[in-house]
């Protein structure tokens, strides 16, 4: 059972690139977000791609032993969430993370997360360790942004 759990948890993507258009992708899909909600939903987005055994709780292995789910974010991630939503200080990102926590286990948000992946084609069947492709969708290039 733990290794399923650990298996629903595995991160989609470890390419950062696809940062700026995970956050195009939900301003595109969620266009109405009030801005709060907005920074909130794309922090949690974030972490589900990259580092979301982060949102488990405390659990027991198989052999009984007591373990903590470990989910921090690769070296530069931070950075990206700061420079899409405007942050000047990228620890920011730390404390919409504690709102992404409760906000992941509500279906709707739950929902609304894999909305975003699977439009960018970053869904769990994908994961084989190569480049993700986006799944049919067109690419959101830096000159197509406003």
């Amino acid at each position: 059972m733990v290794r399923e759990i650990l298996n629903d948890y595995t991160p989609l993507t470890a390419d950062q690139a696809l940062i700026p258009d995970l956050y195009h992708a939900m301003n595109g899909i969620f266009p109405d977000l009030q801005d709060f909600d907005k920074k909130v939903l794309f922090i949690a987005i974030v972490y589900r791609c990259f580092a979301p055994q982060s949102f488990l709780p405390p659990f027991k292995e198989e052999n009984g032993k007591d373990r903590i789910a470990v989910g921090k974010l690769p070296a530069g991630v931070r950075d990206k969430i700061s420079q899409c939503l405007g942050f000047r200080n990228s620890e920011m990102s730390n404390h919409y993370k504690t709102f992404g926590e409760a906000h992941i286990k509500n279906p709707r948000y739950r929902a609304k997360i894999k909305q975003v992946t699977d439009y960018l084609g970053l869904t769990q069947a994908a994961v084989d360790g190569s480049r993700l492709e986006y799944n049919n969708q067109p690419s959101i290039d830096d000159n197509s942004r406003s």
